[in-house]
């Protein structure tokens, strides 16, 4: 204990020194080889997504990114461990999810942000926050996991959902459910259980901000659809929402996720789906990448 002590305060020492942020694997769980010289080799996975996005009647033609990143995360504060004066940090798993379509004139653009913690995969997200822009106006939902309580706040330009306040208990969130999957399927939560769905969908829907039965299963995914090795089924179905949400992803490490459909009834009753495809996968350091030198990699991602 006093080495692992020793070993710690060092690596402080250097980081504060040097001035250079860089995410350590936590010592207080045990990690394969894979997985740390996976996450923990200073790059991003950066994935891209053709999407036919369900909206007003229609499936509209659009791209999304699904960035998964190791960071360290301060607990209090609940943000990212930016000078490393506060010790109350953990590392996490974060995924950053932006989407862009067009609905007739103008545009749609989400992102997500999900922050798992890693050295206690049986933890739930700390923090989920979401915003959702249109030409109308944006709304904004965030939520913070602390002592045992979802404080869940809505910030939205609808006189209805405007400035609202929900405290719930911890429970299972659809938007954590990629960070559990990719750090390891086995966390996934199967049979039937109560869940807060995603808050995309939520806002885009206007549901009520609360939890809802629902029942989930992993099994082999058959179709061929998607493209991968070893593919998996990962199904949530919510009766009182008639929704499903299906997510397909590799079985081996590091379990890419190769796409997901979603779908639920229109305004008439019909079911319609919205589909995201895997475009292209990288490994990069794309904080760096901010020249137009690597507008190139845009290319590859297939988001030009």
């Amino acid at each position: 204990m006093k080495s692992l002590f020793i070993c710690a305060l060092a690596a402080l020492m250097v980081t504060c020194f040097t001035k250079k942020v860089k995410v350590q694997p936590p010592i207080t769980t045990t990690l394969s080889n894979n997985f740390n010289n996976y996450w923990y080799g200073g790059e991003a996975e950066i994935n891209s997504y053709e999407v036919s996005q369900f909206r007003y009647n229609d499936n509209h033609q659009g791209k999304a990114v699904l960035i998964f990143v190791t960071e360290d995360f301060l607990t209090d504060k609940q943000v990212k461990n930016d000078n490393y004066k506060n010790t109350n940090s953990v590392s996490v798993l974060k995924t950053n999810y932006l989407k862009k379509f067009p609905s007739g004139i103008y545009d749609y653009s989400l992102m997500t942000s999900v922050f798992n913690p890693i050295a206690n995969q049986n933890k739930h997200a700390l923090k989920i926050t979401t915003s959702v822009q249109d030409w109308c106006g944006h709304v904004w939902m965030q939520v913070n996991n602390k002592n045992e309580n979802l404080k869940i706040q809505t910030f939205s330009y609808f006189e209805s959902e405007a400035d609202d306040v929900a405290n719930v208990a911890v429970t299972w969130m659809e938007d954590e459910l990629m960070n559990k999957l990719r750090l390891n399927p086995q966390n996934l939560p199967i049979g039937k259980f109560t869940m807060l769905p995603s808050l995309a969908y939520l806002r885009m829907i206007h549901k009520p901000t609360q939890t809802y039965e629902c029942t989930a299963q992993n099994l082999p995914y058959n179709k061929r659809d998607m493209q991968g090795e070893n593919l998996q089924s990962y199904k949530v179905n919510y009766p009182s929402l008639k929704r499903t949400l299906e997510i397909v992803y590799e079985g081996d490490f590091p379990f890419k996720i190769m796409g997901w459909k979603d779908s639920y009834p229109n305004r008439a009753g019909e079911m319609q789906t919205s589909t995201h495809q895997l475009i292209k996968s990288i490994k990069s350091a794309y904080w760096n990448k901010n020249s137009l030198s690597d507008q190139g990699l845009r290319k590859e991602l297939g988001l030009e």
